[in-house]
């Protein structure tokens, strides 16, 4: 278990802050906001009730499965494979000992 290996050593703590300040793009999202709703003198009300219903529809996104690659994906498949013949085969998800 990954707390046994930390059984007899000294551990730092952490410290929380329980009093954080809002982040700085919560900020500036609250006076976007507020200046959208002077220049249009219209105060946003947030209905919770309209994002319910929302989310109630039937309705299913619909994806295109058949979609064909992006040509730099493609091109850096073809990379992969050419380099792959050169050096052999990579084994990027290999579980380190």
């Amino acid at each position: 278990m990954w707390s046994d290996k930390l059984k007899g050593k000294d551990t730092e703590h952490v410290n929380y802050n329980f009093d954080p300040k809002l982040d700085g793009d919560v900020v500036s999202t609250y006076e976007s906001m507020s200046v959208a709703e002077k220049l249009k003198n219209h105060k946003w009300k947030f209905s919770q009730e309209a994002y319910d219903k929302k989310d109630d529809d039937d309705k299913t996104a619909e994806y295109n499965f058949d979609a064909k690659l992006d040509e730099d994906v493609i091109d850096t498949q073809d990379h992969l494979r050419t380099q792959e013949k050169k050096s052999g085969k990579w084994e990027i998800f290999k579980k380190e000992d």
